[in-house]
């Protein structure tokens, strides 16, 4: 009987050694599992954190150069406000995206980001996203949206934005409509 009264503390011994931590931490963190789990997870939280993630808005636009119906249409410089509400700095790598003709999905040209722009914490910064139409996308929109000498189309801009948070690369799929008008000389 001594023997089993003495197995019986050890199991009831090495039970309480063992849980009895763990109950003591989700006591400390008043038994919120993912703080246990985690901990503190410092500027990392904000990822965590509905409502805090990056916006972008679209600013202008503007041809690098004169839209004439002859000629394939110039290189167009958008501008995209990103606003940070992260409490550490992002930074934008780089943007690569195709364009398409909202009305009918035909691919017009590429875009891609003219220099890398760092966003400090709860600010805003213009990116310029440089815009190259195709011969074909050129014609297609000179030829198909065009009134009264006024290019006015709706595109659509698809691809990815890479994103610098501490030195980890993080892509994020973007689908963007930005409204193109514009006079046409000629």
């Amino acid at each position: 009987m001594g023997e089993g009264a003495l197995r019986a503390g050890l199991l009831l011994l090495s039970l309480a050694l063992s849980v009895g931590p763990v109950l003591a931490a989700f006591a400390s963190e008043d038994w919120d599992l993912r703080s246990t789990l985690l901990g503190d997870v410092g500027p990392f939280e904000d990822l965590t954190s509905q409502g805090r993630e990056p916006t972008i808005e679209t600013g202008g636009t503007a041809f690098q150069g004169a839209v004439a119906p002859e000629n394939d249409l110039p290189p167009l410089v958008l501008s995209l406000i990103l606003t940070n509400h992260y409490s550490f700095r992002l930074g934008m790598k780089e943007v690569s995206v195709e364009v398409f003709c909202s009305d009918d999905g035909f691919r017009v040209g590429e875009g891609r980001l003219e220099k890398s722009v760092v966003v400090g914490p709860g600010s805003a910064e213009n990116l310029r996203i440089l815009l190259i139409f195709t011969h074909e996308g050129s014609r297609h929109l000179l030829e198909r949206h065009v009134e009264d000498s006024c290019l006015h189309a709706f595109l659509n801009l698809r691809g990815n934005f890479t994103l610098d948070i501490y030195g980890l690369e993080i892509r994020v799929s973007v689908d963007e409509s930005v409204e193109l008008y514009q006079e046409v000389g000629g």
